[in-house]
């Protein structure tokens, strides 16, 4: 009888140690697709984020490495069914590192620097002295109405050519401007750098190139160009030339892509539930 015992004990022990197997060997798996689970939503959070990047704020460093980001968490589910979904994230990755990262602040910075040189640039000096071109001839005492009017279009030519002057290149500008001009030019010269500066933060490209196009258009108008209106030009060239909303792409097709394949999951597992 002890033995007989001994043998049920034995074999309620090998039961229990298998159903114990049998529990750690479901719960691994079920521990396993958990995780799996939450890595899945996981990675389409950081790429709903890398969308939001791209479409509200144009910013592609930052939905670049949120884009990275979902890719190694989808790397570490490691499920073949994701090679697809991942081969569209890597295209899509690519396409915005061809577009580059844009040094906004760098670029307003620049604008700031230029706004700060504006005074320094001397304009356009008169072809004689000041007082001269705005004095007035004395009118003969025994002048007519006919000879007081010809003189009276004459001194009004010759006060008009003072305010224009050709360049070397032959391009016929206005040279002199009254100092109230002058300093409303430089308001207006600073309100176009500073209007670039709010589209480079808008992303308006076209406001971005007409406020500089505009800016060196009037310093080559109205300003002496010396060394610090040419270096001022370069400057404003190549500002020009930078491009501050290039074609991002967006996430839609890799995201689209993933939704479809946690459905997909989801529906099986649901399926398997049914079956139970």
């Amino acid at each position: 009888e002890f033995i007989a015992q001994q043998t049920a004990i034995h074999t309620s022990l090998n039961e229990l140690a298998e159903q114990v197997d049998s529990n750690n060997a479901r719960l691994m798996a079920l521990s396993s697709a958990n995780r799996d689970e939450w890595k899945l939503q996981e990675a389409q959070y950081l790429l709903r984020l890398a969308d939001q990047r791209i479409l509200l704020e144009q910013d592609s460093q930052n939905a670049l490495a949120l884009a990275i980001s979902a890719d190694d968490v989808l790397r570490d589910v490691d499920q073949a069914d994701l090679m697809s979904v991942r081969k569209l994230l890597a295209e899509e990755i690519a396409v915005l590192k061809v577009a580059g990262v844009i040094d906004r602040e760098g670029i307003y910075l620049r604008l700031s620097a230029l706004a700060n040189q504006i005074e320094a640039i001397p304009f356009i000096e008169p072809l004689g002295s000041q007082a001269d071109l705005l004095e007035d001839e004395e009118a003969p005492e025994n002048e007519t109405f006919k000879q007081r009017l010809t003189r009276g279009f004459y001194d009004l030519l010759h006060k008009l050519s003072s305010y224009v002057r050709v360049r070397d290149h032959g391009q016929t500008i206005n040279a002199v401007l009254p100092p109230a001009e002058q300093k409303y030019l430089q308001q207006n010269l600073r309100l176009m750098l500073e209007q670039a500066q709010v589209a480079l933060l808008r992303n308006e490209a076209g406001i971005y190139q007409e406020s500089l196009v505009k800016a060196q258009n009037w310093i080559n108008q109205y300003f002496n160009l010396n060394e610090k209106a040419a270096a001022v030009l370069e400057e404003l060239k190549a500002l020009e030339n930078e491009v501050i909303a290039p074609e991002l792409t967006n996430f839609s097709n890799s995201s689209g892509a993933l939704a479809e394949y946690i459905a997909k999951r989801e529906k099986m597992a649901a399926a398997r539930r049914g079956v139970r």
